[in-house]
């Protein structure tokens, strides 16, 4: 009987000790509402390395994409290797040039609140393609068509094959770019959460 009180005893000082910290800790306001969201997490990573690259469908088109990876960690513990991955697949082009300045511009979603800084400094991966026969993309196929679901599954499995993909991917965006994340959960990827 005595190994069991003083189990007891230990476990009910240390839960009083927990919640004793937990009440002292300064806490941070959380907000999440429409085009507001704070306080879940810290951002860790301060620089973004961009990439251009063609992924290649099942019938051979090749759909143009930027890559976007978080870099200059500043978080505790080992630099993450690998990351989620927020997308979105646009006919709105995944780039624009500023014609006065010749600035390439990377496009960003529909809402303020998701840029590629945003989701890149808390770790993300972020990944914008152009739909096929749009911006740089090849191809051809009616809007809203089976064409246009086989890619939006293709392009989720093909950032789940990659080296910088934990084979997490989210999309995001409205209007076309929302049509396409019901375009490829139709088609069930493994990788696709959200």
């Amino acid at each position: 009987m005595p190994m069991k009180f003083n189990a007891s005893l230990l476990l009910t000082l240390s839960l009083v000790a927990l919640s004793s910290a937990c009440e002292n800790a300064p806490e941070t306001e959380r907000i999440s509402r429409p085009f507001a969201y704070e306080g879940y997490s810290e951002a860790v990573f301060d620089n973004v390395e961009r990439s251009s690259t063609y992924v290649t469908m099942s019938d051979g088109a090749r759909i143009a994409a930027e890559v976007y990876l978080p870099t200059g960690f500043s978080g505790d513990g080992a630099e993450p290797r690998k990351f989620p991955t927020i997308s979105v697949l646009t006919p709105y082009m995944r780039l624009r040039v500023n014609t006065e300045t010749g600035e390439i511009i990377p496009r960003q979603s529909s809402r303020p609140d998701e840029t590629v800084e945003n989701f890149t400094s808390h770790g993300y991966a972020f990944v914008v393609a152009d739909t096929r026969n749009y911006g740089a993309s090849e191809g051809s196929a009616l809007g809203f068509g089976w064409r246009y679901q086989k890619d939006a599954g293709e392009l989720i499995d093909w950032i789940a094959e990659q080296p910088w993909s934990d084979q997490n991917v989210g999309m995001v965006g409205g209007s076309h770019p929302g049509w396409t994340q019901i375009a490829a959960a139709s088609n069930k990827p493994a990788a696709l959460k959200a």
